[in-house]
């Protein structure tokens, strides 16, 4: 009961909803033990042959159930085709390429001597297929450094994940970057959310924040002759819009659309947008770029579809096509940062 009222409830079923199941379902169950179990075990009313003749017609029925099913069932419409096939528009080499070590890492884009190293966690690889585009379109290749549940800070923890090995990641994501000279910028992009806000990262060292931690790698960073450029995080949606597409599309009803007010968006994210700016104003050398400016524009709401397209693969990464919408923007962002250079007391 519980399973299918999440399957068909568009948001999370509501207490009042659960409290009612809880009530259903010890009265199924009490039906149960009264109307089939007690008769059950009643054997002179329910002998070996009348189980074995129940048997076999209740296999002759689900059979008969399950072939019309197959063949006069209605197919799926477009529109839930499209919705469920934006849950999995992942980065097509995440299974090569994610969680792999500097010694490991996948390039990306043109093929030239990797400039750039996107160091980050999922939502660093869901974009690598839009670097791989601009790298091909402006003549640079790419490295990946990405691991799940981790934020591309040292001295870092994962609360949720304290099996990822964050630490030692990054520590050896940073050496990598540090030590290869043709590396000239750095972008930074995770689930800052969700780190910094929601307080799901911690430091190792508990005298230290994590405006620290973000001090130290990117001071480390800048010290060791890179620029920096920070993406900051996409807006969190507050359902995951494939999902309620492909179960509002199934249900047949008016087209809802999933939004967020971009207002939101800022004060979920306000203690990480203030450290971001803090280091921004302190270094020539460290860039940001905001996914929301593009996702939410003038208008002041952070959408999740454009041209009839599903920007998100759930409600918080951009499916592949839709972090295709930010290609313009972020090629001007790169550029920025690579005109810009290293900080002259590098």
């Amino acid at each position: 009961l519980f399973a299918f009222a999440r399957i068909r409830s568009l948001t999370a079923p509501e207490d009042l909803l659960l409290g009612a199941l809880i009530f259903v379902t010890f009265l199924l169950a009490y039906l149960s033990w009264r109307f089939v179990e007690r008769p059950f075990r009643n054997r002179q009313l329910i002998t070996r042959r009348r189980i074995f003749e129940m048997a076999i017609a209740g296999s002759i029925l689900l059979f008969v159930i399950g072939t019309i099913g197959t063949f006069f069932s209605p197919r799926v419409k477009a529109e839930v085709a499209a919705a469920l096939l934006a849950q999995s528009d992942n980065n097509p080499r995440f299974g090569e390429c994610r969680n792999q070590l500097p010694a490991e890492a996948c390039t990306y884009g043109d093929d030239v001597d990797p400039t750039i190293v996107v160091w980050g966690d999922s939502h660093a690889d869901q974009l690598m297929p839009l670097f791989d585009t601009i790298g091909k379109r402006t003549g640079r290749a790419f490295l990946e450094y990405a691991f799940p549940s981790c934020p591309p800070l040292i001295g870092v923890t994962s609360i949720r994940q304290p099996s990822a090995r964050c630490e030692e990641k990054n520590r050896l994501a940073l050496d990598a970057v540090l030590s290869d000279s043709a590396i000239e910028l750095v972008v930074l992009h995770a689930y800052w959310q969700l780190y910094v806000d929601e307080e799901a990262a911690a430091t190792v060292d508990a005298a230290a924040t994590i405006g620290d931690a973000f001090d130290r790698t990117i001071g480390r960073l800048v010290d060791g002759g890179k620029s920096v450029l920070i993406i900051k995080g996409v807006p969190t949606m507050p359902v995951d819009p494939p999902e309620f597409y492909a179960k509002l599309y199934r249900a047949g009803g008016v087209v809802e659309l999933v939004e967020l007010p971009l207002e939101e968006h800022r004060e979920a994210t306000e203690r990480f947008d203030a450290i971001v700016q803090g280091i921004v104003a302190s270094s020539p050398s460290v860039f940001a770029f905001d996914p929301a400016d593009r996702l939410c524009g003038s208008s002041g709401v952070c959408r999740t579809v454009e041209d009839d397209v599903i920007l998100y693969r759930d409600d918080n990464h951009l499916s592949v096509t839709g972090s295709g919408v930010l290609q313009a923007s972020l090629i001007e962002a790169l550029s920025e940062a690579l005109e810009a250079g290293p900080s002259p007391n590098a």
